[in-house]
């Protein structure tokens, strides 16, 4: 008996859902080229990996870990088969595997580019301005949060990496790797636009090992995208020094050092966010003092007289108050004048992000 073609091999070891994925993922299954999926008896190989139990959970894998190096490659503008045989994807699976969920989704989203920058939340009508809390740069992205020039921001980086540095020495590893990897990193998180530092390569196999990592970029690096040769090297290190240590285990750990170094970065842009007026100043606020103003002396006009105690209280006084409180005056003021049909024109008549913040309802064009 021949080899089954596709559609046979499907019918006989895969359930309808599974059939589904394997449809969606790859058109209508008549002829696979063999690079993607070779079929014989009693095995499949998908992008090069063997698949012979658990068929349906290992192809579902195997298909979203392509479309996931896919995208990957294409927001990091890195070649696709660089990124599919240069990292070292075991360590990361098992570095997502042994972090909590919240961390889990924290790294996640990070990577997908769905965490709340300045960009993301503008975009979303969230904020006013896209500007970094800390530093005012505008259009604040996520490498922006690793390398903000802020002060403060330099020494929680400065301090992180000496943890990452003694913790390198703890784990015994290879001497020469230690310092290159700090000095790399560091040198990225300073400058990400700057060349390469120079380095004095003990051995042809660090110099390889570096490269290789150079090539996917130490931001990759920092989302636990670590060359296999680095680990190859820190394996051979382990076996020379007759230690029972894996390479793929200190891979696997020194990724979630590289993820916690981000989430420091991260938890400490949002405790300036949310701890200080940065928000407020972002999200509108002296546009809605100078709106309260406006309203002020526009007055009570032809509002209903529940509304006169509103006005009661001085305007230099209201404009002392809390954002909140500045916030929930407005509203009650411009929803009042919208329910009658009161024309205005400024900036919380027709931008999104304004009266959303402000809790007015959308405008319906």
């Amino acid at each position: 008996m021949g080899p089954l073609t596709f559609v046979e091999h499907l019918n006989v070891r895969m359930d309808k859902l599974a059939k589904t994925l394997a449809i969606r993922s790859f058109g209508i299954p008549q002829s696979i080229p063999p690079a993607v999926l070779c079929i014989g008896l009693g095995q499949a190989i998908i992008q090069g990996s063997l698949v012979t139990s658990t068929f349906q959970k290992s192809l579902s894998y195997g298909i979203h870990h392509h479309a996931m190096v896919e995208y990957v490659a294409n927001k990091w503008e890195l070649d696709v088969n660089t990124l599919q045989h240069t990292v070292s994807w075991p360590s990361i699976a098992k570095a997502h595997k042994q972090g909590s969920f919240p961390f889990q989704k924290f790294i996640s989203k990070w990577i997908s580019e769905d965490t709340a920058t300045g960009i993301v939340l503008k975009l979303r009508k969230k904020r006013v301005h896209d500007n970094c809390p800390r530093c005012n740069a505008p259009h604040e992205h996520l490498v922006h949060i690793l390398t903000c020039p802020h002060p403060e921001v330099r020494t929680i980086t400065a301090d992180l990496l000496v943890e990452l540095e003694a913790w390198l020495t703890q784990e015994d590893t290879y001497p020469s790797l230690t310092p290159i990897l700090v000095a790399s990193i560091r040198s990225w998180l300073l400058d990400p636009y700057e060349d390469e530092p120079n380095f004095l390569w003990p051995s042809p196999h660090l110099r390889k090992a570096i490269i290789a990592q150079q090539q996917l970029g130490w931001y990759a690096f920092l989302m636990g995208f670590i060359a296999t040769p680095i680990v190859s090297l820190q394996n051979s290190y382990y076996k020379k020094i007759d230690s029972k240590k894996k390479g793929t285990t200190w891979a696997t750990r020194l990724i979630m050092k590289c993820w916690n170094l981000v989430y420091h970065l991260w938890t400490h842009c949002n405790s300036v966010l949310h701890e200080t007026q940065a928000l407020d100043a972002l999200s509108g606020v002296n546009t809605l003092r100078n709106w309260i103003i406006a309203e002020y002396a526009l007055g009570q006009g032809s509002l209903h007289r529940v509304y006169s105690r509103y006005f009661s209280v001085r305007l230099e006084t209201l404009l002392q108050k809390h954002t909140d409180q500045l916030k929930q005056w407005f509203l009650v003021i411009r929803s009042g004048r919208e329910a009658i049909h009161v024309s205005t024109t400024d900036p919380f008549t027709t931008n999104a992000s304004l009266r959303n913040w402000i809790g007015l309802p959308p405008i319906y064009k």
